[in-house]
């Protein structure tokens, strides 16, 4: 029996599109998270099961202070 994945990258990666706090650029498969005093703090839980599924995908996460 197989189960339906409970992601899909282009799914996930337009979804991020609407976050203030994430830039993602999928061709070069990068993620940059802000942190610091501009980040307006909008990615949860469930965002970051998203960022961990991009991640197995071979992403690689930076956390920035400005984009």
């Amino acid at each position: 029996m197989t189960t339906k994945p409970k992601h899909d990258e282009g799914t996930v990666v337009s979804l991020f599109r609407r976050k203030h706090d994430i830039k993602i650029d999928a061709d070069e498969k990068i993620i940059r998270i802000l942190r610091g005093n501009k980040a307006s703090q909008d990615l949860g839980n469930k965002s970051w099961g998203k960022i961990d599924f991009l991640q197995r995908l071979g992403y690689t996460l930076f956390h920035v202070t400005a984009f």
